[in-house]
């Protein structure tokens, strides 16, 4: 299974993050964008805390 998120570069409400992401069944992989800001950054934070694995595309 994958889980995408897509957010604001502005998003800084970690704990609302973190608990959609806690709800997510039998993860492999989190998809999101490359930002290194925002709520993208902070998925990516927290699913690599967690042991999953990432997948960051680069958008144009």
């Amino acid at each position: 299974m994958r889980v995408l998120v897509a957010g604001s570069k502005f998003w800084t409400d970690w704990q609302t993050l973190m608990a959609a992401l806690s709800l997510v069944r039998e993860p492999d992989v989190l998809v999101t964008g490359a930002c290194s800001e925002g709520a993208e950054d902070l998925a990516v934070r927290c699913w690599r805390h967690w042991g999953g694995r990432v997948q960051r595309w680069e958008f144009d």
